[in-house]
């Protein structure tokens, strides 16, 4: 992860907006955030963070952080946000964020809260494309993009005041939430739950088995009970005690209702098959009786039947000759319809009495006066267009001979306005030639009116370096006198120590007198709570001071010199004499630039009439050329017309029009052949009726014609007659066949000792089919029992079964969860995830050693401590520091406070290495380190910046924040940030 740009608006006490540009650093390697303690060098670490996860690593914990976050010094209308820039493996993403803060009302008095806002975009190549603006959405994603959450990414990239050796110094258990995100190793913890969890449902199995195996005991016995109660059996099943007696007990009562159930099937057999026979017996007599009731029926309808036979005879008969006489009939209407339609037709056309061959003469000289009249209607449609030819012919020769007046005045004109242009182009050149002269003198009229704006500017920042030294100054005083009292107050409070340790007859440990006429007391009448320390950051705090005075002084300086020289080189020339001459030399240049640029615009006129002078003449030449040959074409045109006229005229006669003509000779035709065809079609017709009659004579043979008719019927009679036939003859062969059967013939044998009570037969039926049903059901219930026992015999051998084999995975189960989670047979009391851990915190140490040993110049090597930590609590992820000057390893808490700060840096850097290769894509390239330089000597201090330095070829960017000056001195490339004058908040510097 690479941070590569900042945007500040109203943050923290940055009121303005600033943008820092740390892409300018990468090639440096090492920049520095400097400025004087409280400037708000730590707010722009806050920025950052704030953007990437809504957090402020300082105001953790503190009421209304919220609050802080706004500029107290921003205008009320001016905004609150945070805009960040930056790459992650090769993906640029930007991020913008806005906290909750009140603003004025859009209407009326007052202020509204401002909603939080975010958004996340990604540069996909042709511009930034929103991923989301939803606050959760956005958290996620940023973890998942980064890799990190927000307190990974304060341990491992920005290392704020007050948690800058968090990590080195951190318990166990905590180094494990960081280290766990960053090595991915979730799922080691996952399967050590796993196989807790299936330890603890094993254990669960087996007392869910032993349970399960009894109560399938006691449903077997419970089930034996039932049975023997709803029996007739003396004993009831108490004294059995396992399912296997239970089951040999249940078999016994069931062979016995076995043959219980047998006994009574036999007697229901027996009144079944009698019951049976009683009703078969009735059933025949019953059909007997209805068949010779039918069979009188029958007899009784023999005569109708005969007839029915006879008439569906004739009806065949007359079927087979019936085509002829609808054939005869169809030919006889075809010849009266066609001798209809000749009638009609001669009368129309008024051809009565005419004969055949004097129609057909009348036929062929109408179709020869027809084809005289088609040609004359052809003339007569092509007509107006040879007039229109005509008329375009005339109306093309008026129109060219105006195109030709036209071009002749324009040929005329053209000379004129050549000699015009050429003029105006001498004039444009002699103007266009003072373009040099008079640009010149607009350029320096302008630069005298630019000098009037400078000085304005330069008295405006002569008078701010002016306010911002009286300011310095002040600091300063109040710096030194803050030293000099701080400085009096600790020798105050030695001094008053001292003196309550003097005794009478000891010697004082200053002066060395036994008397103590005068010991000094407290002047402040406080206990002592000034130290060295504070002494030394007074001092600090007014070199600082002092060093920012002397700047103040240098730029108050540098201001004024600037206004002296403009005043001198403006004196005293007027502004507004100034302003018009700027004006008139403007007017004069824009006229000779104007004249410059339409040089050659006229020039391309004047060469556009050239040409077109020489289109014109052209054009006048083929426009003569083109009027002779409309004149030819008109007159042609006029020719065509009178004679198609005349050869219309000589066709139609004395008809209107040939279309008129045509029409009635068509007519007259028409008629004539349709005279024609009605007398072909009543010749045909007679002939078709002659053929009919004589085939319908032949098929009648010596019958006559209404014989036939007669006899005929309708299909539906016809199909009505045949089925009543066929009925009755069905009728009397079935009543045949069952007065015919064995089982009616013999009906007198079988009742020759009286009919039997069917009703009492059916009745023992009944009850013996009862009992047998009871006795089955009986045998059918011991079988349930027997079934059910069995069941549960083999339900409880799986049962033991599993609960054998169960046991020692149960245990083995246990064990192995008890030592993943570092409990039980694990002496050590380490997790398998911190097992896992350690090796990567290793690799960390050994990373970050190399950079320690040349920092500690091999004094220092930090080392992995596995062992348990106090009160019980698990080990394995302890950091001790090994000391060569002694040869024994130490806490980490027993390194001062330079000491802490290069280990901690140590580790930071070896921690990022680490991460940055076997961490799943996390990838560090930025980390900002925002305290403890000011607590190292020269010597340490250059190691220090030479370890830095050294990261460079490595292409990550460190971004150190410090007041100190010598920081500020050996780090050329930095972003400063200083107070505005007056306590108006902070700005921001940056090249």
């Amino acid at each position: 992860m690479r941070v590569q740009r900042l945007t500040i608006e109203g943050f923290g006490p940055f009121a303005g907006r600033h943008t820092i540009d740390f892409t300018e650093f990468r090639d440096t390697g090492v920049y520095l955030i400097g400025g004087p303690t409280g400037s708000g060098k730590s707010s722009i670490l806050d920025a950052i963070v704030f953007a990437l996860y809504d957090a402020v690593p300082r105001y953790d914990g503190v009421s209304g952080k919220r609050k802080s976050l706004r500029s107290d010094f921003a205008q009320p209308r001016n905004a609150t946000r945070v805009e960040l820039e930056f790459e992650v493996a090769g993906d640029r993403y930007r991020i913008r964020r806005s906290p909750e803060y009140e603003r004025p009302k859009q209407r009326g008095e007052g202020t509204t809260r401002s909603r939080p806002e975010v958004a996340l975009d990604l540069d996909d190549g042709s511009g930034w494309r929103t991923l989301t603006t939803a606050y959760r959405d956005t958290a996620a994603r940023i973890e998942a993009i980064v890799g990190l959450n927000a307190e990974q990414f304060q341990q491992t990239i920005l290392l704020a005041q007050g948690r800058f050796a968090e990590f080195l110094q951190a318990n166990s258990e905590d180094r494990t939430d960081i280290l766990r995100r960053l090595f991915g190793t979730h799922r080691f913890g996952e399967l050590t739950s796993a196989i807790t969890e299936e330890a603890r449902h094993a254990t669960g199995r087996i007392e869910r088995l032993e349970q399960e195996i009894s109560a399938s005991s006691t449903r077997a016995q419970d089930a034996l009970r039932e049975l023997a109660q709803a029996g007739d059996e003396p004993d009831n099943g108490s004294s059995v005690t396992t399912p296997e007696a239970a089951k040999a007990r249940a078999n016994s009562i069931r062979e016995q209702r076995q043959v219980h159930a047998q006994e009574k099937k036999h007697k229901r057999d027996a009144a079944v098959s009698a019951a049976n026979a009683a009703r078969t017996l009735m059933s025949d007599i019953r059909e007997r009786d209805a068949a010779r009731a039918e069979l009188s029926r029958l007899e009784l309808a023999a005569e109708a039947h005969a007839e029915d036979i006879r008439r569906l005879e004739r009806a065949n008969w007359a079927l087979e000759l019936w085509p002829s006489v609808t054939t005869r009939d169809a030919a006889a209407h075809a010849l009266a319809d066609a001798r209809r339609q000749l009638a009609a037709t001669e009368s129309e056309s008024e051809l009565q009495g005419v004969d055949d061959s004097e129609l057909d003469t009348a036929v062929h000289a109408l179709r020869e006066q027809l084809t005289h009249v088609q040609g004359a209607q052809k003339l007569e449609e092509q007509l107006p267009r040879l007039a229109d030819a005509e008329r375009d012919a005339a109306e093309k020769q008026r129109t060219a001979s105006e195109q030709r007046a036209s071009l002749r005045e324009r040929s005329t004109a053209i000379p004129r306005e050549l000699a015009e242009l050429q003029t105006r182009i001498d004039e444009l050149r002699t103007e266009a030639a003072e373009l040099p002269v008079r640009r010149q003198s607009a350029e320096t009229a302008r630069e005298r009116i630019d000098l009037f704006e400078r000085r304005a500017r330069a008295e405006e920042q002569h008078r701010a370096r002016s306010e911002e030294l009286r300011a310095a100054l002040q600091e300063k005083t109040d710096a030194s006198r803050h030293a000099e009292e701080t400085l009096r107050a600790m020798l105050d409070d030695t001094a008053s120590r001292l003196a309550q340790q003097l005794e009478p007859g000891i010697p004082c440990p200053v002066c060395g007198a036994d008397e103590h006429p005068r010991p000094a007391t407290s002047t402040r009448g406080a206990p002592s709570v000034v130290t060295e320390q504070d002494v030394d950051r007074a001092r600090v705090a007014e070199r600082d001071a002092a060093m920012a005075c002397d700047t103040a002084k240098e730029r108050a300086r540098a201001a004024r010199a600037a206004l002296e020289r403009l005043h001198e080189t403006l004196g005293d020339a007027a502004e507004d004499d100034l302003l018009k001459a700027v004006h008139s030399a403007e007017l004069a240049l824009r006229a000779a630039e104007d004249a410059e640029r339409e040089i050659p615009k006229t020039q391309q006129r004047l060469r556009a009439l050239n040409t077109e002078l020489t289109t014109v003449q052209g054009q006048m030449e083929e426009l003569g050329e083109r009027i002779t040959l409309l004149v030819s074409e008109r007159d042609a045109a006029a020719n065509a017309v009178l004679d198609a006229e005349s050869r219309i005229r000589a066709a139609i006669g004395d008809a209107k029009s040939a279309s008129a003509r045509k029409a009635e000779l068509d007519l007259k035709l028409q008629r004539t052949i349709s005279v024609q065809d009605a007398r072909r079609r009543v010749h045909e017709a007679q002939e078709s009726e002659q053929r009919a009659t004589s085939a319908l004579s032949t098929a009648l043979a010596d019958r006559e014609e209404r014989e036939l008719r007669a006899a005929y019927l309708e299909r539906a009679e016809r199909e009505r007659l045949e089925r009543r036939v066929r009925e009755h003859e069905n009728a009397w062969a079935r009543v045949r066949a069952v007065l015919e059967r064995d089982a009616i013939t013999s009906i007198e044998q079988r009742t020759a000792d009286g009919i039997p009570d069917l009703a009492a037969l059916e009745e023992r039926e009944a009850a013996a089919e009862d009992a047998y049903t009871v006795a089955v059901g009986a045998t059918a219930a011991a079988d349930q029992v027997i079934s059910t026992i069995a069941r549960e015999i083999d339900a409880s051998r799986r049962l033991n079964e599993e609960l054998d084999s169960l046991g020692e995975r149960a245990q083995a189960l246990t064990r192995l969860a008890q030592s993943l989670d570092g409990r039980g047979p694990n002496l050590q009391r380490m997790r398998l995830e911190t097992y896992v851990l350690a090796a990567g915190l290793e690799s960390i140490l050994e990373a970050a050693n190399l950079r320690l040993e040349t920092m500690s110049q091999g004094r220092y090597r930090l080392e992995h401590d596995d062992a348990g930590e106090d009160r019980g609590r698990r080990g394995g992820l302890g950091i001790v520091v090994r000391d060569d000057y002694t040869g024994v390893s130490r806490t980490v808490q027993s390194l001062s406070g330079g000491e802490t700060f290069l280990t901690s840096l140590a580790l930071a850097l070896g921690l990022a290495d680490v991460v940055q290769q076997e961490a799943g894509g996390v990838q560090l390239d930025t980390l900002f380190v925002d305290e403890g330089f000011g607590a190292l000597d020269a010597e340490v201090l250059e190691l220090a910046m030479q370890t830095l330095s050294d990261l460079q070829t490595g292409g990550r960017t460190i971004g150190i924040i410090s007041h100190v000056p010598s920081m500020q001195e050996r780090i050329p490339e930095r972003v400063r940030v200083r107070r505005e004058a007056g306590g108006r908040g902070s700005t921001i510097e940056f090249p």
